[in-house]
Order: C-alpha cells, then sequence, then structure tokens
C-alpha cells in the first residue's frame, strides 16, 4: 500500500493514531525520496610496471638534481646501491613523455619482490637520500610535480641532525590545482636520526599519494608530537598499505593544523595491512608518546 492511499483511509478512520502513523510514513518516505547513495572511497592501483622509456644513472657523486630534472615521463632513474646523495632535491613538474618517472636502487634484484615489505635488512640494498637541518629535507615538490615513484631508497636524515619532514610533499599549498600528484614509496625505508629524532617521516599532502610495502621508523621528539606519516592540506586519496610504522606521537595522523585550501578535508583515506608499533623502550623516556592513529580532520 502506497502512503497516499494509507493516509486517505486514515483520514476516512478518523484514527488519530492512524493518522499519526500515517504522517510518520510521509515524512519519511519523503525524506528516502531526497538522499543519494554516497559515493565509494576512490582507490588507486599501485602495481609495480617499470617504465619502458631512458634510463639514467647516476654515480655515487653525481647529480641526482640534475636527472631529476631531465628525466622525461616514462624514465627511470638508478641511484648506486650504497651510495649517499645529499639534499634537499625537489621534484619538478612534467610535461614531456607519458607513465611515472622511477627513482629505485641499482640493487632492485635483492629487493623483496612487489607486495613484500622491506625490513631493516634491506638497507644495504638501497642508495641514501638525506636532508640536513640547515637545507631542509632530502625530498621537496614543486608546484604541480607528478607522477614520481620510488623503488627500494633509504631517506634520513644526515647524522646527527633533526629533521621537522624528512619527505614533504607540500608548499603550504593555497589551491588544490598546484597540489603534487601521483607520488609513491614502494619498498622504501624513511626513519629519522636514532639520538637526536625527528618530527616526521613523510608529509602526504598531495592526490594520490601511497606508501606501500615500505618501512617508516624512529620518529620521536621531546615536548611535541611526531608522525610517521601525516597529511592535513590534501583531498587525498590516500593509500597506506602493508607497511611497518613506528613514531611516538602517532604513527599516523590526519589534521591537527588548519588547512591552508579552503574548505580542505583528508578523504579517502585506505589503511590495511600494517604494522603500527611503538617500542617498549619509550616507556619513561623523554619522547612525547601518545596514539598509534589519530585523525583531526579527515573522514
Amino acid at each position: 500500500m502506497n502512503v497516499r492511499v494509507f493516509l486517505n483511509r486514515a483520514a476516512k478512520s478518523g484514527s488519530v493514531a492512524a493518522l499519526f502513523i500515517a504522517l510518520a510514513l510521509a515524512a519519511l518516505s519523503a525524506y528516502g525520496a531526497s538522499l543519494t547513495t554516497p559515493a565509494l572511497p576512490k582507490t588507486f592501483d599501485t602495481t609495480y610496471a617499470a617504465p619502458s622509456g631512458n634510463t639514467i644513472n647516476v654515480a655515487a657523486d653525481g647529480d641526482l638534481q640534475d636527472a631529476l630534472n631531465r628525466a622525461r615521463l616514462g624514465d627511470t632513474i638508478v641511484l648506486q646501491a650504497g651510495a649517499t646523495y645529499t639534499g634537499p632535491f625537489k621534484l619538478p613538474h612534467k610535461s614531456d613523455g607519458s607513465g611515472w618517472v622511477y627513482v629505485r636502487t641499482s640493487a632492485y634484484s635483492r629487493l623483496p619482490a612487489p607486495g613484500m615489505r622491506v625490513g631493516l635488512v634491506d638497507a644495504v640494498s638501497m642508495p641514501k637520500i638525506v636532508g640536513t637541518s640547515r637545507g631542509g629535507g632530502a625530498i621537496v615538490t614543486a608546484a604541480n610535480a607528478h607522477h614520481f615513484r620510488f623503488v627500494g631508497i633509504e631517506f634520513a636524515p644526515t647524522p646527527g641532525q633533526f629533521l621537522y619532514q624528512v619527505i614533504s610533499l607540500s608548499n603550504g599549498d593555497r589551491d588544490a590545482s598546484t597540489l603534487p600528484s601521483y607520488i609513491t614509496f614502494d619498498r622504501c625505508y624513511v626513519h629519522s636520526d636514532p639520538a637526536k629524532g625527528g618530527r616526521r617521516g613523510i608529509q602526504m599532502d598531495g592526490t594520490f599519494i601511497a606508501v606501500v610495502d615500505s618501512y617508516i621508523s624512529d620518529f620521536k621528539e621531546i615536548g611535541a608530537d611526531s608522525q610517521g606519516l601525516w597529511a592535513y592540506n590534501s583531498p587525498g586519496p590516500f593509500k597506506i598499505v602493508n607497511n611497518y610504522l613506528e613514531a611516538a606521537g602517532e604513527n599516523v595522523m590526519f589534521g591537527g593544523a588548519d588547512a591552508q585550501i579552503q574548505d580542505m578535508v583528508p578523504s579517502d583515506i585506505e589503511i590495511r595491512d600494517n604494522y603500527f608499533f611503538k617500542p617498549l623502550s619509550w616507556i619513561g623516556s623523554p619522547w612525547t608518546v601518545k596514539n598509534l592513529l589519530e585523525f583531526k580532520n579527515a573522514q
């Protein structure tokens, strides 16, 4: 029986109870008609598929920034396992070519297969990109930087130095159109200095940002929150899958600062199969220890 027929019959019956029920049904029907099915969360595929463009080999004493500038979309930049490259290095905006720029270790064959998480034992097969407290983090981004995939790279501060962000995918953007996009960290090792600590591993303020099969560890600070992974000024989507995640403040956090872009809420956040960990040695230590996962502004 439809709502209109029920209302007519209730009115004719003179029953107050029946009339109230009919009116309630009418209101529910109108409310239901106004609803739309919410969209499913956005996700994206991070399957390893090496580009087919040119290969640019960067020697242990080579110029990584020059290689990043010269690479076309579809090229592969190969860094020497065991070598240290001192940044910050800026990911530029690319318009030539198609696909992704891969930045990978020369010892790729010694890494775990795609889909398997790296561990500390795999660091010997990785080149190291480091930042300094004076120069900034290891990796920063130009406006609209896009389609970079790092594979089998260690990111860290230079020894004995504190970094606020080892990797900063952000320019304090005030418009979503300038955000970095499609940047993936695949089987990478990101950490702070074991004695000095560090505030954050990766600031993920971009669109289509992924951290997969990686090892993020030892982020800690005295008197302030630290995070392994953090974003506050991005619409997403984000993919955080099959990682080891270790930080004293929050292992993973969204929000915590006012977004620079109006009405921005980090959204479409995929978190699966990760190992969230805090060492027992942090109990009673001076490091500020808090939560495993925290959303202050996210959906």
